[in-house]
């Protein structure tokens, strides 16, 4: 998406709102924002293992699910009719997207007294493109948005399987240390590890377990050789000689 969003500010309406959007849930990147190209898939592999370091580093992004459901927000105003196609599929608003990390409030970048702390141009484009708008009589906003929740689904579409895989791997090392330690030996999500899930169409919880599973099955067998080598007599009376 290339399009260049000019800049929308109204600080006078939007230091009256208080957060509205932004408390709720950050805006999307899209794709091109973050250098990721359809088709490209080891690059892309680079650039999103670099969006998700080491959890001892800064988390600056985050994955979200979903953001495509009409129920997910009301201030879009999604009136976008669906297309056949999507009305055939019964997950068509079910994706991931890229967002900025939570703050200490709901965005990494909100603040309550200045608003958003990052520059127009290095906004998420989905903020970019919400354009404010007062309050009605009622007390209402509807501010509108120059991309659809439902275009915004269809963007990153060609990059599902990749931020999946980054998501399942991501909730492993959080959820699941050990399991994580026993197959990588590091904390990084390199892009290797990206590629080879994509390539090889497993789930990684799946590949993982089993990994892990059959490295306890050689450490158990191991251990009781060890016991049942330390128990024989002959072994006893060597130790106790000296040798």
């Amino acid at each position: 998406m290339k399009n260049i969003i000019k800049n929308n500010e109204c600080a006078s309406i939007c230091a009256k709102c208080g957060g509205e959007c932004c408390m709720r849930m950050p805006g999307a990147y899209t794709p091109d924002q973050l250098g990721l190209i359809p088709g490209k898939d080891e690059d892309n592999a680079k650039i999103i293992a670099s969006l998700f370091p080491n959890e001892k580093q800064p988390i600056k992004h985050q994955l979200a699910l979903d953001i495509g459901k009409p129920s997910s927000y009301t201030f879009f105003g999604e009136y976008e009719p669906l297309s056949a196609e999507e009305l055939a599929m019964h997950d068509w608003c079910r994706g991931y997207v890229v967002i900025p990390a939570p703050g200490e409030y709901s965005c990494k970048y909100w603040d309550c007294l200045r608003g958003c702390k990052l520059p127009f141009a290095e906004r998420p484009t989905m903020c970019k493109a919400l354009v404010p708008a007062a309050p009605d009589s009622d007390g209402h906003r509807f501010c509108s948005s120059e991309i659809s929740l439902r275009e915004l689904s269809r963007i990153w579409a060609p990059y599902q399987d990749l931020l999946k895989t980054v998501d399942r791997l991501s909730s492993l090392r959080r959820h699941h240390e050990n399991v994580y330690s026993q197959c990588y030996g590091k904390n990084d999500i390199s892009s290797e590890m990206i590629m080879f899930f994509l390539n090889n169409k497993k789930d990684v919880w799946d590949y993982c377990f089993a990994v892990f599973e059959e490295a306890e099955k050689r450490r158990k067998a191991e251990e009781a050789e060890r016991l049942k080598q330390e128990s024989n007599p002959l072994y006893l009376a060597l130790k106790g000689a000296g040798f």
